[in-house]
């Protein structure tokens, strides 16, 4: 999804896995927060063209949503997260979703990668999935590249309430709590306990840039 706070000249983009959805509930309730799209793009035959909860600024632009001095004119900010503990909550998120499969009215039918995710996530181990995933992936990346790529402001999963406190400043806005969603309690909390050499190492080669760029370790 992306929310757009219009008397706040604010955009923000919800990069899956990393605290967007309480940060977006937060600016809905109390900065007058819209949706945008307010539900998925649709191509006539079904297939999807905007997902509404993880828009992004090409998106937006490419189906006429925002302009192009609109965009300019937002302070454009999404969240971030360190990849090595973003990539044990991608498995374990994949994993609680299974029971969807089995429901016809849910969101992931009609999303053919989604569904392959989930798959993989139940069948495989750890070290499967991140071989199955990243093991053939040749190229490093940013695991949130394509909202960071237009956001002028970065908040980090790891200090989530200062960094929004801090976003609050910058608006000139008075401090608001954030509010608390989709919290995955079925996971150890330290990241580390998952890992071994194999998968430290398939992580780390992935998702190089944000390990350079935003200092991100093990």
């Amino acid at each position: 999804m992306a929310l757009i706070c219009r008397d706040a000249n604010l955009l923000f983009l919800c990069a899956p896995g990393t605290g967007s959805s309480a940060t977006a509930e937060t600016l809905r309730v109390h900065l007058d927060g819209q949706w945008l799209p307010e539900e998925n793009l649709l191509r006539p035959n079904g297939k999807l063209l905007v997902e509404f909860k993880h828009s992004t600024v090409d998106q937006l632009l490419r189906h006429n949503l925002l302009t192009r001095d609109e965009v300019a004119s937002l302070l454009v900010t999404t969240t971030i997260r360190n990849p090595f503990d973003y990539w044990v909550s991608d498995w374990v998120r994949h994993r609680r979703w299974a029971p969807l499969l089995d429901d016809p009215t849910s969101w992931v039918h009609g999303q053919a990668a989604a569904q392959r995710r989930i798959r993989a996530a139940v069948e495989l181990d750890f070290l499967g999935y991140t071989r199955r995933f990243l093991g053939g992936q040749r190229k490093p990346r940013h695991l949130s590249g394509r909202f960071v790529r237009h956001a002028r402001y970065v908040m980090r999963f790891e200090r989530l309430d200062e960094d929004f406190a801090a976003l609050l400043r910058v608006l000139e806005l008075p401090p608001v709590e954030l509010m608390r969603t989709n919290v995955s309690p079925e996971r150890d909390r330290d990241y580390r306990s998952y890992y071994n050499p194999a998968t430290r190492r398939l992580v780390a080669r992935a998702f190089g840039p944000d390990l350079r760029v935003f200092g991100y370790r093990f």
